[in-house]
């Protein structure tokens, strides 16, 4: 495992200690995260391009490379960028880089393709880990940003807001899909496509993840049980009949390049 010192101007310390603990489950402990259909962009980019590098920002337990693997198009040089050693513990075929995605020890020029899935909302500073993808990149290279965001309608947006802030006390970010393009404008990057992708998901499911107190999840069922009517259409809960509710989710997948030079 390659150890790169983390900014000292970065607060990660309660980040590293959640996903430390939750290395362990974590590929089984959430189905997105080895969903086929939300990787399904990743892997046609891949397989489209076929990158002889690649850097992924919050690699975790390696569900991006693993899914590569297992399509045989998983680069000869691919290094996953992690703040938890736990996680990197589980690399299997590609570089475990414990660093924080602002900081690497990458080589400037040197790699076609930076991945970032569903990691944006802990960065502290969304631009650092922009700016570090623009210094590693060839001037050639693509950076993809994957990522649960709400859906394209300020009800929708507002309610998204809060459940993730009863849910998600970690995240540093509200990350919409406007944020990540204007994100990647202001780092210097033209985007090149864009892929929706809709799946289901469920309160429940979110719960079991993170540490919630009582008081959260109680607000979080009402939050759920009282959607806006417009949400609603949007999101189409659905009460199962364990007591838990179903409800749609937004991916999408920004592909992008670098437009000139890197700032450093």
């Amino acid at each position: 495992m390659i150890t790169v010192p983390h900014d000292p101007e970065s607060t990660t310390d309660d980040l590293l200690t959640h996903f430390d603990a939750r290395a362990a489950t974590y590929t089984t402990g959430a189905s997105w995260v080895t969903d086929p259909v939300a990787l399904a962009p990743i892997v046609s980019w891949f397989e489209n391009h076929s990158p002889k590098s690649a850097v992924e920002f919050g690699v975790g337990t390696g569900a991006v490379p693993a899914s590569l693997s297992g399509n045989r198009l998983l680069p000869d040089r691919y290094y996953g960028i992690d703040i938890s050693p736990e996680m990197l513990r589980h690399a299997t075929g590609w570089t475990p880089v414990n660093a924080d995605a602002s900081h690497t020890s990458v080589a400037s020029d040197s790699i076609d393709v930076v991945v970032a899935r569903q990691v944006f909302h802990y960065f502290e500073n969304p631009m650092a880990a922009l700016d570090e993808a623009r210094r590693i990149l060839r001037h050639d290279g693509t950076i993809i940003v994957s990522h649960i965001v709400p859906f394209d309608d300020g009800e929708d947006e507002n309610w998204w807001t809060r459940a993730v802030e009863l849910r998600q006390p970690l995240r540093r970010q509200m990350v919409t899909h406007a944020a990540l393009c204007r994100w990647l404008d202001d780092a210097g990057f033209g985007i090149v496509d864009t892929v929706e992708v809709s799946r289901r998901s469920s309160l429940q499911s979110w719960l079991r993840r993170y540490p919630v107190t009582a008081e959260a999840k109680t607000a979080l069922s009402t939050h759920y049980r009282r959607m806006h009517s417009t949400v609603a259409r949007i999101r189409e809960p659905r009460n199962t009949p364990d007591g838990d509710i179903t409800f749609n989710i937004r991916w999408m997948t920004v592909v992008a390049r670098p437009c000139g030079p890197p700032s450093r």
